[in-house]
């Protein structure tokens, strides 16, 4: 099973492309969206769930999830650099952090009720998230 996993975060394309966006806000907000849309069909909510469940068991399947998710990170951290360089942020918001609370708004609900996280609340959530990290 494990060597499954690894196949499946190995193979390309990986996460499909964003909109353009033009903000953290709107970076984050579509990143969550396309989280939500993605993990809405059952089967692909079942073949997340396991994956997130070997990822925490399993080090070489949390090392290529980890690698699968890089580049979104990434444009994360530097979407949070641009914030906080604009005044946006606190500068002791840590940008791991934050990152991981917006996934875990997806992943909670996925692991826990075995529900995606639905998509109209979104921007509901990364605003709350933004309104705890705004410089004031």
């Amino acid at each position: 099973m494990e060597d499954v996993l690894l196949a499946v975060l190995r193979t390309e394309p990986g996460p499909r492309p964003l909109p353009p966006v033009t903000s953290l806000r709107e970076f984050l907000v579509a990143t969550l969206s396309r989280t939500a849309r993605g993990t809405a069909e059952p089967g692909v909510r079942r073949a997340a769930t396991e994956l997130l469940a070997a990822a925490a068991g399993d080090e070489r399947i949390d090392e290529a999830f980890g690698d699968a998710l890089a580049d979104v990170r990434a444009e994360g951290h530097r979407w949070i650099a641009q914030a906080r360089e604009r005044g946006e942020l606190r500068d002791d918001v840590d940008a791991d952090t934050l990152l991981d609370l917006v996934a875990g708004a997806a992943y909670y609900p996925l692991l826990w009720r075995g529900r995606a996280l639905a998509e109209d609340r979104v921007a509901a959530v990364v605003d709350l998230l933004l309104d705890g990290a705004a410089r004031r």
